[in-house]
Formats: structure tokens, sequence, C-alpha cells
């Protein structure tokens, strides 16, 4: 084995691109967030107490 030597190599760089598959991630990581705020702005609109019961006419008139 005289002769074979080897050498550590260090990259610099780890050869890994963003692709189209990264950036859809990152859309629907938006799009996610966009939906949460939008859910909490509709229920923060109700009103914190219990609404309030119907009151039922009775019916007028004769009998039929």
């Amino acid at each position: 084995m005289a002769g074979t030597k080897t050498r550590d190599v260090i990259e610099t760089s780890t050869g890994v691109r963003p692709d189209a598959y990264m950036g859809m991630l990152i859309v629907s990581l938006v799009a996610t967030f966009i939906g949460l705020i939008f859910l909490w702005l509709d229920y923060s609109s109700y009103p914190d107490k219990n609404a309030p019961k119907p009151t039922i006419a009775a019916p007028k008139g004769g009998s039929p």
C-alpha cells in the first residue's frame, strides 16, 4: 500500500439548492398563517356573552 495517501476534503458548500418544492412549502406556510390570522379576526368579532334566548310569539287567530 505504498504511495496511496488519502486527503480529507472539506466541502465549503452543502450543494443543496432550493427548488420548486421549497417555494411551494414557503407559499403554503404563508397561506396557513394568513388563514390563521383571518380565523382569529373572525373569532374575535363574536361577543363574549351568550346569545339571548329567542322569544316565540303565540299564534293569533281562531280555529281553522
